[in-house]
């Protein structure tokens, strides 16, 4: 009976309440594709997110991420430097809230990149698509998880225009504050 009792115990703990704001901070490899791909190395994102419950198995997901990359050397942009910051909106779905919780979000958001080439700045910016898939661990009021997403802005600025694709992918860490 012990057993069973801790079993429980252990399981109804390792679950997340519906009603609990989670704060998420994550780290990552970011990818660039596409043209950009061929112009940066892979560099690296970081960032925070709140997410809220709003129906069952389903979230509001609030993020921003900073991301940076060089230029590939070899290439016109060898010195280029690029960052930027994105602030994303996504509907989350994880079919289950329990210890192992898999999840797919997807969404939209605001890009902006700074590029610096050859002593030269320049600033584009704009409006995309974003989607991710991960797999969480959940304990108690905390989570760990690895994440993946996938973001294809279509930015502008200074005459420039086209769609930044970018993969990243990164491991997460959220605390669950129940609300009730």
């Amino acid at each position: 009976m012990k057993k069973l009792l801790v079993i429980v115990a252990f399981i109804a703990l390792s679950a997340q309440s519906a009603f609990a704001l989670s704060v998420t901070a994550n780290a990552g490899a970011y990818v660039p594709t596409g043209k950009y791909g061929d112009l940066f190395k892979v560099g690296y994102t970081y960032g925070i997110s709140a997410e809220q419950s709003i129906f069952l198995f389903t979230s509001m997901k609030l993020n921003y991420n900073r991301y940076h990359s060089e230029g590939k050397s070899g290439s016109f942009y060898s010195d280029a430097d690029m960052q930027g910051d994105a602030v994303e909106v996504m509907i989350k779905l994880a079919p289950w809230d329990f210890i192992i919780e898999p999840y797919i979000a997807a969404g939209g958001g605001y890009y902006n990149n700074k590029i610096k080439l050859a002593g030269n700045k320049y600033t584009q910016d704009g409006f995309g698509f974003v989607g991710e898939a991960g797999l969480n661990f959940n304990f108690f009021i905390m989570s760990a998880g690895l994440a993946a997403k996938y973001s294809a802005p279509h930015i502008s600025g200074d005459g420039f225009s086209d769609t930044a694709e970018s993969f990243s992918v990164g491991a997460t860490l959220s605390v669950h504050i129940p609300l009730l």
